[in-house]
């Protein structure tokens, strides 16, 4: 007799098969995207592997203390084993002693010195203390139940202290996500106190003193993971590992210990390879090191410039040297004058002469007349009117900017050594108006444009926006009446986008301030080119933050900022045309803007116009890149080929086509046409882009037409080729010993395989007529070679898998495929894949079973248990 289902067995799994018909019917009814049908399945299992960990995790706990128990107990009944032993050795002589007295012994009467029996001695036992001691630690005995009640004390109050750490634990995640920081890392450590053994409880508490600004604290607790899980665990592998070696990289950073940042990212990636924000850590750590050893070399080539290292100075070194010694003195000249306590008349002016010979020897490049400017305030008022010496401190310090300026554009050298030696914090007071010998604005104008040159540096952005007050007074110079300095505090801020950690801090600052919000987005309808392409570029890099594409919505002007960027779109110098698309693509992340996007005829049509068209013969050159203002009046559209912008309009469509309607646009107005050339350029980010918005336009059947009619599967095999050959070329060129070039480049290759093959997979899906063009171009091959490569990820296998079932349907395809041997890499697959590789792989052995030819291969691979398996014959 079967055995009985359980109920709630069976109603889970009812409840399963009805979302899974559910989803199957949304994705037939095209309600759903195969992309996001896909999303969720990897959410699912995500969610389910991490619940399977979790019960493992706690399952392993509870064996470990289980074992401990029984190894607690082990000993304890051992060494009462050993007791009872001796206890019965004893009772043993103590009985051979009595025999010995009633008999033998008995006989001889009273012992004697002179008579002694020594052979007495060997049956000798000690007084009964030992024996009431034995009788005590017997499981019935006092003694013995005093010990089990200490070691069941023990246990509970264990188990009691990881009641409390995992209480605390939890109350400390829930403050984290709400962003109090201080409180979590507080109940993070009442855990601790309750049971440092828990090594979540010293994870977190490691990213909770990195929230809070303690790099050492985070390094010890770091530490701390890694010797509980060790040694405590035994578990060195330990899922929070990697993490752990990630946390205590980035507070080796924040301690400028870049080397040792460098050595744990570099662990972390060896763990998880496939983590991209990993990678890209260990990018930034290597550009760090560098420069911070660049920043070491210089200070070392200026000592011995100045004698104070005893290595001889090369020549050719020294024109270099006298540039940096020029930035050095530069950066005194414009260092900030501050005002001197009352003291008395002479001492105070041999201190103000002092200082005048001082700025004197340090600005031999500039008049005397000049150099005068640099003073004390106090000093002024002896020499010259207060005006009249503002005047000349200010005509030195932007002197002195422009002078910079000139240098700084020169080299990455002189930026770094520009910081290093204080540059930015001298400039920065500058503007701030620290400056006692200038009244009123001063040299703004002079010194926002030295800083800009200056922050070319990433490391520069980073240290000058993690100033607040420099923040705060650069965004505030957006709302100036005057338009130089809002144009050039808006070219500071967009040129200190590209570092992350600043454009984050701008979208903060900007989601905050909503007069500088408001100013800037007025500033995208400025009539000065410079200024609204500036606006716009800082706008479309800050809309890369979702807190800020969310606080756009609570602004009246905010919510018509799409409007705004697709006036843009027709604009006739290109560089304002490439912001206002990347504005509109990074705005997209935001759902109800990408639907008002979608849903804007005008706009989806003004993105295709900025496409090359459809070349009725060969393609037209591109034009190139810039800021041409020059061709501000031409009407011939010079922005078309220019591959960053074609690259920008391809990802802002690329975001519309998530909605039918804008699908159904592009169809209408013939945009797959124009797009299918685009896959013959050879900038690797275009076709990448080109293929996915392709994906989206051909699931519409129009679509699927056009593209059929202009030859695409063919360019899109050809493209596929191309970029391969790319591939190999570039990594001939990395160094075995440029980990990091190679890595990148594999990364970018394997984008182009996994967007090439969902495109075929939604050809084949829909067309047959697709397969055959496949097939004729080349394709089943390149299909075949993904399924084969063991460095594909398991999306491009299963795409991949998916086309060649579907191509399997037709029996032209399906002779070809048994020529090309195509069942072996399918069974691999099969068998060393998981989700939906292997059953996309099965679907497609089961359709080439149809073949004589591939059916003999099946058996002969023992492939007919796959198609059982996976599919429902």
């Amino acid at each position: 007799m079967g055995r009985v289902a359980d109920p709630e067995d069976v109603d889970d799994f009812l409840s399963e098969v009805e979302k899974v018909s559910s989803l199957i019917g949304k994705l037939k009814n095209d309600e759903i995207s195969v992309e996001e049908f896909d999303k969720l399945n990897e959410r699912k299992e995500r969610s389910e592997k991490r619940k399977q960990q979790e019960e493992e995790q706690a399952q392993l706990q509870r064996e470990k203390e289980q074992a401990d128990l029984e190894v607690r107990k082990a000993k304890a009944q051992k060494k009462v084993d050993e007791i009872m032993a001796r206890k019965q050795a004893k009772d043993k002589a103590k009985e051979r002693y009595k025999e010995y007295i009633e008999g033998e012994g008995g006989k001889k009467g009273t012992f004697v010195t002179n008579n002694a029996d020594y052979a007495a001695w060997d049956l000798y036992c000690p007084s009964d203390e030992e024996d009431e001691m034995i009788a005590n630690l017997t499981p019935d005995g006092p003694q013995f139940k005093a010990m089990e009640k200490d070691i069941d004390d023990r246990h509970r109050r264990m188990k009691e202290k990881l009641k409390t750490a995992t209480r605390m634990k939890d109350a400390g995640n829930k403050a984290f996500k709400a962003g109090q920081y201080a409180e979590a890392y507080r109940l993070y450590e009442a855990g601790l106190d309750a049971d440092k053994r828990v090594v979540e409880l010293q994870a977190n508490a490691a990213m909770a003193s990195l929230k809070i600004g303690c790099p050492v604290q985070a390094i010890e607790h770091c530490d701390q993971v890694f010797r509980v899980a060790e040694f405590f665990l035994e578990r060195p592998d330990h899922p929070l590992i990697p993490k752990t070696y990630q946390r205590r990289a980035c507070a080796h950073q924040m301690l400028k210990h870049y080397k040792l940042a460098l050595s744990d990212f570099e662990r972390a990636v060896a763990l998880i390879p496939d983590d991209k924000e990993l990678k890209k850590q260990l990018a930034k750590a290597k550009v760090d090191l560098e420069e911070y050893n660049r920043e070491r070399e210089l200070k070392r080539q200026i000592a011995k410039e100045n004698g104070m290292d005893d290595e001889p100075f090369a020549e050719h070194e020294a024109q270099a040297m006298q540039k940096l010694g020029q930035v050095e003195k530069l950066v005194r000249i414009v260092r900030p004058v501050k005002p001197r306590k009352h003291e008395e008349e002479d001492g105070h002016k041999a201190d103000d002469a002092e200082s005048g010979q001082k700025e004197a020897d340090v600005s031999e490049e500039m008049s005397e007349q000049k150099e005068a400017g640099r003073v004390s305030a106090q000093e002024s008022t002896s020499t010259s009117s207060p005006a009249e010496h503002s005047d000349n401190r200010i005509e030195t310090v932007r002197q002195a900017c422009i002078t910079l300026q000139t240098i700084l554009k020169d080299s990455e050298d002189h930026r770094i050594y520009f910081r290093s030696c204080n540059g930015l914090q001298a400039l920065s007071g500058q503007f701030l108006g620290q400056d006692a010998c200038i009244q009123g604005a001063g040299c703004k104008l002079d010194v926002l444009r030295t800083l800009t040159v200056a922050c070319f540096n990433d490391k520069n952005q980073e240290e000058l926006i993690a100033v607040r007050d420099v923040l705060v007074a650069v965004m505030n110079s957006l709302r100036s009446e005057d338009v130089e300095e809002a144009k050039e505090a808006a070219t500071l801020l967009y040129t200190c986008t590209s570092s992350e950690s600043c454009r984050k801090a701008q979208s903060a600052y900007l989601r905050e301030s909503k007069p500088a919000l408001t100013a800037l987005l007025h500033m995208m309808s400025s009539t000065d080119p410079l200024l609204q392409a500036d606006a716009v570029g800082l706008f479309g890099n800050c809309a890369l933050e979702k807190s800020l594409r969310k606080a756009l919505l609570d602004v009246e002007e905010g919510r018509d900022v799409i409007n705004k960027a697709v006036t843009l779109l027709t604009h006739s110098i290109p560089a304002i045309v490439e912001s206002a698309v990347n504005l509109l693509t990074n705005l997209c992340g935001e759902a109800s803007f990408r639907q008002h996007l979608a849903e804007h005829p005008e706009a989806v049509k003004s993105l295709l116009q900025t496409l090359p068209p459809a070349p009725k013969g060969a393609p037209p050159a591109g034009l190139g890149s810039g800021f041409a203002l020059k061709q501000k009046n031409k009407k011939d559209e010079p922005h078309l080929g220019n591959p960053k912008l074609i690259a920008a309009a391809l990802a802002a469509l690329n975001n519309c086509l998530l909605s039918d309607k804008a699908q159904s646009i592009v169809v209408a107005e013939g945009g797959v046409p124009r797009m299918v050339p685009l896959l013959d350029m050879p900038e690797r980010n275009v076709v990448v882009r080109t293929v996915q918005v392709l994906a989206r336009a051909v699931r519409k059947e129009p679509g699927l037409d056009q593209m059929l009619s202009a030859d695409g599967m063919a360019k899109v095999v050809a493209s596929f080729d191309r970029m391969k050959a790319l591939n190999m070329s570039s990594l001939a060129k990395c160094s075995d010993e440029d980990a990091t070039a190679r890595t990148r480049e594999a990364d970018s290759h394997l984008e182009v395989v996994e967007a090439v093959v969902r495109l075929l997979a939604v050809c084949t899906n829909m067309d047959c007529q697709a397969a055959r063009q496949l097939m004729a171009a080349g394709g089943l091959e390149m299909l075949l070679s993904v399924v084969g490569d063991a460095s594909a990820s398991d999306a491009a296998v299963g795409n991949a898998a998916l086309s060649l079932a579907d191509s399997a349907k037709e029996d032209a395809v399906l002779e070809k495929l048994a020529d090309l041997d195509a069942v072996p890499p399918l069974v691999e697959v099969a068998h060393k894949r998981k989700g939906a590789c292997n059953k996309n792989a099965g679907i497609a052995l089961a359709r080439m079973a149809r073949n004589q030819k591939c059916l003999v291969r099946l058996k002969e691979l023992h492939g007919i248990e796959i198609i059982y398996n996976y599919v429902k014959m």
